[in-house]
């Protein structure tokens, strides 16, 4: 993940579930890291085509979600366009955009459909193949630090993973729970809204942050799985509403992934998700369960 954690917990135990949920946040670092030698996503890109491995409970879990995710986005969600990401990256370096042949090769070591044995272990099937769960660690180790509030009893909490929010219940003094929504078409922190939360988490991706830089032209760093070039989206950001961070987390890549017209369709169609979609030319669309709860900036 190799992000920042903010928290703010309250309760009779809140310093103990704090430490506890940071140690969490950092062993879940240590067992997916694309950077650890000895992680489990390291162990599975060495034993590419060769031999499955029987891996940890949470990676068998964060696996099986990921593959729903897969399914229910028809694709737009792919946790094995790692070799696409590393192809891209590398032509950050060249100075020029890689030849449709290697897009094409980089492209067949997607996983495509997939799950898990019910013995827990898993194999890529091509040597060369590799899983990134950037698009949706933060929101796993979200998911996972509420749990471990709600154990110490915690009423009113907040973590923040990188700009991955999550909210138990509402603040301190009874109000909500108020997340800022950052203006993607600014250079600056000015915000376009916010929206008040409580027991969800609100997740944002966009293309304003970090970019691809190749011949001088700047791209979205977010990558299309089904074409294998940066998305060339009408969306600025794309932030998701969910209990379920997790969710959040490959949601918001997805509906990136997707524009805004089918981003929007969507998540129209999943009852456990709400959306805020800022276009490029500046129009904001929003799910109609967050009516109320969404805020447009005064000032915007």
């Amino acid at each position: 993940m190799g992000t920042f954690v903010e928290q703010k917990v309250f309760g009779r135990q809140a310093r103990r579930a704090a430490r506890e949920a940071a140690g969490e946040v950092a062993r879940l670092e240590r067992l997916w890291s694309v950077f650890r030698p000895d992680s489990e996503i390291a162990r599975l890109r060495r034993h590419a085509g060769h031999r499955a491995i029987r891996l940890h409970r949470d990676t068998i879990e964060i696996l099986r979600l990921s593959g729903r995710m897969f399914a229910l986005t028809e694709g737009a969600f792919d946790i094995s366009i790692a070799p696409l990401v590393r192809l891209w990256r590398d032509a950050e370096s060249k100075g020029y955009p890689p030849p449709d042949n290697e897009i094409a090769a980089m492209s067949s070591l997607q996983l495509g459909q997939f799950d898990v044995s019910a013995d827990g272990k898993f194999m890529l099937p091509i040597a060369g193949m590799e899983l990134d769960l950037g698009g949706i660690a933060k929101g796993y180790a979200a998911d996972r630090s509420r749990d471990i509030y709600r154990k110490h009893g915690a009423a009113s909490a907040m973590i923040n993973l990188g700009g991955n929010v999550l909210v138990i219940g509402c603040k301190p003094d009874g109000t909500s729970w108020n997340i800022g929504l950052n203006h993607p078409l600014r250079g600056d922190n000015s915000i376009f809204g916010w929206i008040e939360a409580g027991d969800c988490s609100v997740v944002t991706s966009g293309g304003y942050r970090r970019f691809f830089e190749v011949g001088g032209e700047y791209l979205p760093h977010i990558v299309d799985p089904r074409s294998g070039i940066p998305v060339a989206a009408d969306i600025a950001s794309a932030t998701i509403v969910s209990q379920c961070s997790a969710e959040a987390d490959a949601l918001a890549t997805a509906v990136f992934v997707l524009g805004a017209e089918k981003g929007m369709e969507l998540i129209g169609g999943i009852s456990s998700a709400e959306a805020v979609i800022f276009d490029t030319d500046g129009k904001i669309r929003v799910t109609p369960g967050l009516s109320g709860r969404f805020h447009k900036s005064t000032d915007d």
